[in-house]
This record gives C-alpha cells, structure tokens and sequence, in this order.
C-alpha cells in the first residue's frame, strides 16, 4: 500500500461510493465512456467531511431540486477533487494509478462508474 503525505498508509476502495439516498431509497449505479472530454464538477454541488465522512451536498438551486445525499469514500472524495478542477479520464487514470496500489482494469473500472453516478444525478 502507498503511503499518503502524512505517512500514512493508503487504502485502495474498489467501489468509489457507497450509495445514493434519495428520499428514502437506495440506488446503485453503473458505467460511461469517454476518455478525452474534459468534465467538472458543477458549482451548485460541493464536498464536505463530516464526522470522517465525505458527503456531496447540493447548494442553491440544486438544494431544491436534488432530494437526497451521495456519500463517498477517501478515493471517491480524491476524484471529486480531481474533477472539481476539471479533467479528463484519462488524466484521472493517471492520478489514480499514482495515488493508490491499484489495477489499470480495476481502476478504469470504478472511474467509469463513479464518472456515471455523477452524470446520472446532473453532478458532472
């Protein structure tokens, strides 16, 4: 495992989220395409840590319309950040590959299926 700056060690999450609640109800989600389009994240949406929780909330005008939390993990809250400066797929790969002790496969894997619950719920 890779140690992070603090010198602790790093844990590779092979799911990047654990679930989506929205009023109520548990959905899980699944993949996307698209290697080179430049994505970030929109500004109504923003992370914070709660309690050692990563929790996406909605501000303004997406308050209203999105009823529900999307909670993530370290790796999950990693490319939020990522994403909240905007980037490509690909450079995502990269910077996962770099981060954490993980598969090329496992990694495009779970990128591909963070990336859609966020286009999924307008995030991306």
């Amino acid at each position: 495992m890779k140690e992070n700056r603090e010198g602790r060690t790093k844990k590779f999450y092979p799911l990047w989220f654990s679930c989506i609640e929205v009023l109520g109800k548990r959905e899980y989600t699944h993949s996307i395409r698209g290697i080179f389009l430049k994505m970030k994240i929109e500004r109504e949406y923003i992370l914070r840590e709660i309690a050692g929780d990563y929790i996406i909330v909605p501000v303004g005008a997406a308050a209203l319309e999105f009823n529900g939390m999307i909670t993530v993990n370290e790796t999950g809250a990693f490319l939020w950040e990522k994403l909240r400066e905007g980037t490509t797929r690909e450079e995502l790969l990269h910077a996962m590959l770099e981060e954490y002790e993980v598969s090329e496969k496992e990694a495009e894997a779970d990128i591909q299926e963070f990336l859609q619950m966020l286009q999924e719920n307008k995030i991306l």
